[in-house]
């Protein structure tokens, strides 16, 4: 019987996006709050202009914060859920073909975790590392529990 498992990006990965997170937050609510009090900044329309930019940089910190907090992949006895970008895509294991490790998505282009489908589609998951370590233990342990559900 497979049991759920939760596969994501190691914390080293995701220190780096974090820390933006962060200093976006605190750079808008600092503007936020700064503005209306700072009448040096060019009148209303300055006062104006720094609500929005603090607003604007305070929401993006809140949105990349909710993307790294529910990037994952879920193990499910039925399949696999890969919850990317505040979306969610169930996987039958019926449907995969294989798990393979190759360049993810990012600038960097780490290794990541990649499902082959029967359909020759590929499925970039972020499920990556800086080295193939992680990505290709990750791909091994799912392709036992991909033969270990077609055997239930």
């Amino acid at each position: 019987m497979i049991g759920r498992k939760v596969y994501r990006a190691p914390g080293s990965n995701l220190v780096p996006a974090w820390a933006c997170a962060v200093v976006f937050f605190i750079v808008g609510v600092v503007t936020v709050a700064g503005s209306p009090g700072d009448p040096g900044k060019g009148g209303t329309a300055g006062v104006v202009l720094g609500v929005i930019v603090g607003a604007t940089a305070t929401l993006f910190s809140l949105l990349l914060g909710a993307v790294l907090a529910t990037n994952r992949l879920i193990v499910t006895p039925a399949g696999l859920i890969w919850k990317n970008n505040l979306r969610a895509r169930a996987i039958s294991w019926a449907e995969i073909e294989s798990f393979t490790v190759g360049p993810g998505r990012s600038r960097m282009g780490w290794p990541a975790l990649i499902i082959r489908l029967n359909d020759d589609s590929r499925v970039i998951t972020k499920v990556t590392s800086y080295t193939a370590r992680y990505p290709a233990r990750v791909a091994r342990e799912l392709t036992a529990l991909q033969a270990a559900a077609g055997a239930a």
